[in-house]
């Protein structure tokens, strides 16, 4: 499910995750990781890009890490994160986005440096997520000589 490299120029890494929702699988009701995080690292900056339209009539979901289910996104009804839209927060929206300003709509600040030692998660609630697909980014450092995300 993710894929990690080394992001060139700036020593940072960079993890790919694509989530394509069945309703069963992966986005039933609970929980479905992203990254496997082993060791500590610290999260420079982490993005969500749907790139298939999310269905579920009433499924909601949130971003996270198993102990801090909504860490990096607040919870946000899944049918609102639509094709081409970057999931930020709540409500997703469309276009460019910038990763450190919150006033134009780009990655909140709970998005953005933070220390991780959990496996980054993403919580279904109330009803599944029966379609779509949505890819993450990470660009992260490892704090520990096994601190790495997958």
């Amino acid at each position: 499910m993710a894929k990690v490299t080394r992001h060139a120029g700036n020593g940072l890494k960079h993890g790919r995750a694509t989530l394509t929702f069945n309703g069963t699988t992966v986005g039933d009701v609970g929980t479905d990781v992203v990254f496997t995080t082993t060791g500590r690292v610290r999260v420079h900056m982490l993005s969500a890009y749907c790139t298939t339209v999310l269905a579920g009539a009433t499924a909601t979901l949130q971003l996270g890490t198993t102990g801090d289910i909504d860490a990096f996104i607040a919870i946000t009804t899944a049918t609102d994160v639509a094709i081409d839209e970057w999931w930020t927060a709540a409500v997703p929206a469309a276009g460019s986005k910038s990763p450190l300003k919150v006033e134009t709509g780009g990655l909140v600040t709970s998005q953005v440096d933070k220390l991780v030692n959990e496996n980054i998660i993403l919580t279904v609630g109330t009803a599944a997520i029966t379609s779509g697909v949505v890819v993450f980014d990470v660009w992260y450092e490892p704090i520990t000589d096994n601190g790495a995300l997958s």
